[in-house]
């Protein structure tokens, strides 16, 4: 593993224990000393530059527990920018068609595609193409509960991420890259997330679709660079506005 890679694994792991960004810096687990917070006021992820991934749902409802929050989260976890684009009851009859049609219309760097169609596989990936399908159809089975579906999906779209960004099946117990070969393997997976171990092929990937990873910054950086939110408590309104009085 080149020493890049490295850093992004170890990254993408110490992600998995951090707020996505404008973490507090009064909060008990972002506050290691006082000095240090007054020095940096907590750190914060950039915003994202250049093309992203999209999940894209034609679904009529939200199985997945909130589209906009596991973006979010997958954002957090893998410091990659992932957007959602709402498409409710658009037609995914040409996936290839459709996932072409979705990167026409912004910075879409890869597409994960969240519908239903009967007889199909539950997860169709095509990375020549730079989309993935998740098909909510095959993991509707009899008697599921509405929690236990929408489980199936997000863990699905998680697994989605995983395959379109290069990665394969995991050698560890807690990862949703485990093998699964039906939708009660899915409920047997424990974890919500993926494991660190695929991150180190995240990178290549993002690269090779034109995903650059946000940074993770000090406060005070943001602030220097113009765009840190507004303070949240004395140090960083200390630091706002010492970097203000510079300019």
């Amino acid at each position: 593993m080149n020493m890049r890679a490295t850093h992004f694994a170890i990254s993408a792991a110490a992600c998995l224990l951090a707020a996505p960004c404008a973490v507090p810096a009064d909060a008990p687990e972002a506050r290691p000393n006082a000095n240090m917070q007054a020095r940096t006021g907590g750190m914060l992820l950039s915003p994202a530059k250049g093309a992203h991934i999209a999940i894209v749902s034609t679904l009529r409802e939200d199985p997945a527990g909130g589209l906009a929050a596991l973006a979010a989260e997958m954002s957090k976890v893998t410091h990659l920018p992932v957007l959602v684009q709402d498409r409710a009851g658009a037609k995914t009859a040409d996936l290839n068609a459709f996932a072409a049609e979705v990167m026409k219309r912004g910075e879409v760097g890869a597409v994960i595609i969240c519908h239903e169609a009967k007889g199909q596989a539950a997860l169709l990936v095509a990375p020549e193409d730079r989309w993935v399908a998740v098909n909510a159809a095959a993991l509707r089975t009899a008697g599921v509960s509405g929690e236990v579906f929408s489980g199936r999906v997000r863990k699905e779209l998680w697994r989605a991420l995983g395959y379109l960004m290069g990665a394969a099946n995991s050698n560890f117990e807690n990862c949703l890259l485990r093998p699964v070969f039906s939708p009660d393997g899915l409920d047997a997976l424990k974890a919500s997330t993926l494991c660190p171990e695929p991150f180190n092929k995240f990178l290549a990937q993002a690269g090779a679709l034109g995903i650059q990873p946000v940074r993770t910054v000090t406060y005070r950086k943001a602030c220097e660079e113009g765009w840190a939110p507004a303070p949240t408590n004395d140090f960083q309104r200390a630091i706002w506005e010492e970097v203000k009085g510079k300019k």
